[in-house]
């Protein structure tokens, strides 16, 4: 299995359902993003948490090129 179709796989079905998670309960994730935002230590932490996430999927998913066999 190629890297682009597990990590489309592994990321697609979460963010579906946090979508619909977040469309059935728009005034609950409002609060919690107003919350959230007021805290600058979780901002600091959800930063230390997700900028390792993303530099995974870049090294593991690094193609940079037009087509499919760049």
């Amino acid at each position: 299995m190629s890297t682009s179709v597990f990590l489309a796989r592994l990321i697609g079905p979460v963010m579906l359902v946090i979508g619909l998670a977040v469309f059935a309960n728009q005034r609950a994730f409002r609060e919690l993003a107003e919350e959230f935002l007021a805290s600058r230590a979780l901002i600091f932490l959800s930063g230390l948490l997700i900028m390792p996430v993303g530099l995974a999927i870049v090294l593991t998913h690094n193609i940079w090129g037009r087509g499919r066999d760049a």
